[in-house]
C-alpha cells in the first residue's frame, strides 16, 4: 500500500458502524475509539494533522487484533485490515520503532543455554536480523495473552 491508496482509502468509510458488530475489540470494551470506526477515525485526525501521535493512540491502534473481521463486514469494502497494518508501520517510523537486533542482543545472554542459540551465533543471522524492524511499543504491564507473530527458523535456515 502507498500513501495516496492509504489516503483514498481512509477517506471512502462512511460510518455506517456495521465494522463495529463484528469486531472483537469492540465487542469486549464497547468503546467507539476501539472499534475500526474509531480507529480510522483516529488515523484520519493524525492524517489531518488534527490530533498528534501519542501513546494512548498507538495503544488504541495495537489493540486490534487484525482478525480482519471488519473488512469482510464492510459494505463499501474498505481494506481495514490493510489500513490498520500500514498505520502501524506509520506510527513506528514516526515514533515506535524498536529494532529486532536490540531485542535480539538483550535476549540472548538469557537463552545461551540452548543448543539452537550457538547455531544462530555461528551464521551471519545478526545481519539478516539488523535489517528488520519490529512495529511495537514496550508495555510496561505484563499481558495475559500472547500473539506468536512468526518464527526465528527463516533466519536459522534461510534456504
Amino acid at each position: 500500500m502507498n500513501v495516496e491508496t492509504y489516503k483514498r482509502e481512509l477517506s471512502r468509510c462512511v460510518r455506517c458502524g456495521a465494522c463495529k458488530a463484528v469486531c472483537p475489540t469492540y465487542l469486549k470494551l464497547r468503546d467507539e475509539s476501539m472499534s475500526p470506526r474509531g480507529r480510522l477515525a483516529l488515523i484520519g485526525a493524525v492524517e489531518n494533522i488534527e490530533l498528534n501521535p501519542t501513546k494512548l493512540l498507538s495503544h488504541k491502534l495495537y489493540s486490534c487484533i487484525l482478525c480482519g473481521a471488519c473488512s469482510t463486514s464492510c459494505s463499501p469494502k474498505i481494506p481495514i485490515y490493510e489500513l490498520l497494518r500500514y498505520s502501524r508501520k506509520i506510527m513506528a517510523e514516526k515514533t515506535f520503532r524498536v529494532s529486532i537486533i536490540e531485542k535480539f542482543t538483550k535476549l540472548m545472554p538469557s537463552i545461551t543455554d540452548i543448543p539452537l542459540t550457538q547455531k544462530i551465533a555461528k551464521r551471519d543471522v545478526i545481519k539478516r536480523i539488523e535489517k528488520q524492524k519490529l512495529f511495537f511499543k514496550n508495555r510496561e504491564k505484563i499481558g495475559s495473552v500472547l500473539v506468536f507473530m512468526g518464527c526465528l527458523v527463516n533466519y536459522v535456515y534461510p534456504h
